[in-house]
Order: C-alpha cells, then sequence, then structure tokens
C-alpha cells in the first residue's frame, strides 16, 4: 500500500513532469510511476480518492528522484519513459542497471553512486554527467566512448585498474571534469592527452607511479590532484599546462621539482610528506603562488620558519639564492611569464653602468649635461636604484659603447635616449683618445 505522500508525489509528478521520491523508505518502485494505465489508490487526500485527475492531463515525466531508498533493483519498464531527462538512484541498494538504459536518448544525468554496482550497462549516448562513486565497479564500460557530451564523470571510490583507451579518445573534445580517485589505477592510459578541454582531473589515493607525458597535452587544466600515490617525479612537461593553478602531490615519493614547473602562475602547490630534500631557487619567481605546503620534507636548508611562515618569505629567500649568472637572463624571462618582482629593470642596470664608466674616465658627466644644464629628477628613477646621471659639474659625452659589447639603441628607453641625445658632446670618448694618440 503506497502511502499518502508517495501518492501525491506521483500525482503531481504527473502534472509537471517530475516525480519527487527520494527518502520514501521504498523496496521497490511503484508501476504508477513508469505505467501509465495502472491507477493510484484513493488515498485520502488525492485527486484519484476524490476521483478526478484524468490521464490526458499527464505531462511527460522528465526527472525521476528515486534516491534515498531501499531498492535493490530497477523494473526493465523504467525505459520507457523516453522524455527523462534527469534519473536519480543513488544511495539504495542496487546490484544492476536495466540492461537496455541506452534506450532512454533523452537522458543527460545519471546518478547511481553510493549502490552494490559491479558493472554499467550500455549508457546513453545522450549523457552529460554521470556519478558512479561508492560503488563496487571494476571497469568502465565501452559505450562511454559513445558518450560524445559528457561533460562531468565521477567513478571515484571503485576498484576501477585501467581506464579504457577509447573512452579518452571518445570523451576528448567534452569532458571537463574526471574524478577517478580512490581506485587501483596503476597508470593512465596516454590517450589521455586527447582531453582537450579537461580542466580538473582528481587521481587521489591510487597506485600510480608515473603521470604520462601526454598529460602536457592536456592545456585546459586547471587543478590537478595526485597526492597519495607512488609517483617518483613531476613530469617536466606539466609545465606546458599554462592553465594550471592548483597542483596537490602530497605524499607521494618525489625527489625534485623541475624547473619548467617554475614558469607556471600556480596559486596552490601541494608537496607535503613528499622525498623533497631541495628546492630550485627559480620557485621564488612564481610570486602568483598563495599557498605553498612543504610539511613533511627533509629540507634542511630551509629553516623552519620559512616553511611555515607566509609564503612572500619563502619566495624571497629563494629568489636571493639564484646565481648571479642567471639574475639578468633568466630573471626576466620568468618575470615575463609568473609576474616577478623582485627583477631588475634593463634600462636601470644599463644606465648605471654608464654612470661608472663615465666615473672611472676622470669623473665625466653623462650626455653634456653641466652646471648650467638641469640632469633628470631623482624623482624620475625607479625606488632602490642608482642615479641615471653623474654629478652635474662635469662635461664629458657620453660615451658611445655600451658595458655588455651593444649599444643603446632600441634596447633602451626611448625616455632615456632621449635625454643623451638632448645634449651631444662634441665628441665621443673613444674619438677623443684616438685624436690624442694622433697628435
Amino acid at each position: 500500500m503506497l502511502s499518502t505522500a508517495v501518492c501525491k508525489s506521483i500525482e503531481a509528478g504527473r502534472v509537471n513532469g517530475r516525480i519527487l521520491l527520494s527518502g520514501h523508505d521504498l523496496e521497490s518502485v511503484p508501476p504508477q510511476v513508469y505505467d501509465p494505465d495502472v491507477p493510484l489508490p484513493p488515498v485520502k487526500g488525492t485527486k484519484a480518492a476524490a476521483g478526478e485527475g484524468e490521464w490526458w492531463g499527464w505531462d511527460e515525466i522528465k526527472k525521476l528522484d528515486l534516491s534515498r531508498n531501499r531498492l535493490r533493483s530497477l523494473p526493465c519498464e523504467l525505459t520507457n519513459l523516453a522524455s527523462l531527462t534527469m534519473l536519480d538512484v543513488s544511495y539504495n541498494q542496487l546490484e544492476l542497471l536495466p540492461p537496455d538504459l541506452s534506450a532512454m536518448f533523452q537522458l543527460a544525468s545519471l546518478a547511481v553512486n553510493n549502490n552494490h554496482l559491479q558493472a554499467l550497462p550500455s549508457l546513453p549516448h545522450s549523457l552529460v554527467l554521470l556519478s558512479a562513486q561508492h560503488n563496487r565497479l571494476s571497469s568502465l564500460p565501452p559505450s562511454l566512448a559513445r558518450c560524445s557530451e559528457l561533460t562531468k564523470l565521477d567513478c571515484a571510490h571503485n576498484m576501477i585498474q585501467a581506464l579504457p583507451d577509447e573512452a579518452m579518445q571518445g570523451l576528448g573534445h567534452s569532458l571537463t571534469e574526471l574524478n577517478c580517485s580512490c581506485n587501483q589505477l596503476t597508470a593512465l592510459p596516454a590517450e589521455i592527452g586527447r582531453l582537450s578541454k579537461l580542466k580538473v582531473l582528481h587521481v587521489v589515493h591510487n597506485k600510480l607511479t608515473s603521470l604520462p607525458s601526454s598529460i602536457g597535452n592536456c592545456r585546459s587544466l586547471v587543478e590537478l590532484h595526485a597526492g597519495q600515490n607512488a609517483l617518483q617525479e613531476i613530469p617536466p612537461v606539466l609545465g606546458l599546462c599554462t592553465s594550471l593553478r592548483h597542483l596537490s602531490l602530497r605524499d607521494n615519493r618525489i625527489q625534485e621539482v623541475p624547473l619548467k614547473l617554475c614558469g607556471l602562475q600556480l596559486y596552490v602547490l601541494d608537496l607535503q610528506s613528499c622525498d623533497l630534500s631541495s628546492l630550485p631557487p627559480q620557485l621564488g619567481l612564481m610570486t602568483s603562488l598563495k599557498s605553498l605546503l612543504l610539511e613533511g620534507n627533509a629540507l634542511r636548508t630551509i629553516r623552519r620558519p620559512l616553511i611555515t611562515g607566509p609564503v612572500s618569505n619563502l619566495l624571497r629567500y629563494l629568489a636571493s639564492r639564484i646565481p648571479e649568472e642567471d639574475g639578468a637572463t633568466s630573471s626576466r624571462t620568468q618575470t615575463a611569464q609568473s609576474g616577478n618582482v623582485f627583477a631588475q629593470d634593463a634600462d636601470v642596470l644599463a644606465a648605471d653602468m654608464a654612470r661608472k664608466l663615465a666615473l672611472a674616465h676622470g669623473g665625466g658627466g653623462v650626455g653634456g649635461y653641466s652646471s648650467n644644464s638641469s640632469p633628470p629628477s631623482a624623482s624620475s628613477q625607479p625606488i632602490g636604484a642608482s642615479p641615471a646621471y653623474p654629478p652635474s659639474n662635469s662635461g664629458a659625452p657620453f660615451p658611445t659603447a655600451a658595458p655588455y659589447g651593444g649599444g643603446f639603441g632600441p634596447s633602451t628607453a626611448s625616455s632615456t635616449q632621449s635625454q643623451y641625445q638632448a645634449h651631444p658632446g662634441p665628441y665621443s670618448y673613444t674619438q677623443q683618445q684616438q685624436q690624442q694618440q694622433h697628435q
């Protein structure tokens, strides 16, 4: 005997197209849900009891929620609901699904999570969302490859040993979120690189020893969660995933951070409980980092207050450890990629070197500035930079040769160049020296 609440829900669903029977302690699906010829019992308070509600006033059922009941099976007749777009049978005791589920050709959302399923039948090609986590699945069906509109697949907490290659190929242009955490995966297929629209990948708590190099082709990847595995290294090709913002690799066997990773603009980098003994100084150039988690590593060269303190302090320390020969070149390169605030400006370095050359040859001025001319104001100089001009009581001309073997041509800021050209000296320093030797 159906309860009044169940009868009212079915009656309302026949009008608005949504039958909501979640949490009604059902052990079987009432036939009135899928068969319009079966009348509702005349339960008090329903239209059936009053002799109202004709079948021609029914709407097509598009949403069916049977979650949180005690269902052990679903009737095959359920597939007669050809207009169904959403089916939720999660949190039951299901061991099987109807074999001809693919006949529901308009089904877009299917939730079968938290059951006892050991396999999935052939799936409708119209699926957009599939939630199958917390079951006993050992594999995914081959029909998944034909679900060309699937955007989200959650099969976490199962016993899956491998992801089918065909599925990765078929889902290449649609899948944006993939959750395979808490399974028995020993490797990811190389075809995962075909998932060009993948944004979020969860493969936490598996048996992975490496990530395929093809993962570098996932250029849309924003989040990668691969903690609690047996990874021995971070593939340098992850540096090609320029959209990556959250990288979690905690509880692995990683021994070093590749330099190519330092060019990313990560917000979160979780490397807790790995086998790291050092960090590359170039990591300090990743000033986009908001959270850098390093607890549980034997980082003997870095003081603990830096590890547990503000991220900015650690980044500043790492940046200060970059070798000098890498400073002018690599720092400016990383500035363009990660917004480095520690790199020096090329114009300031050039102007400062010009000043030192001029002072080394008799304390002469630069660019013909004399006691009667006004040098550039100090306010135009960057904070902390050396002045771009010597004392104003000298009138020596500006040397034409640059200290690095190149001239102050296109690489020098136009404003600085125009200041020097506005007061040209009669001769360059080199011309004066040649004239004296000739005399």
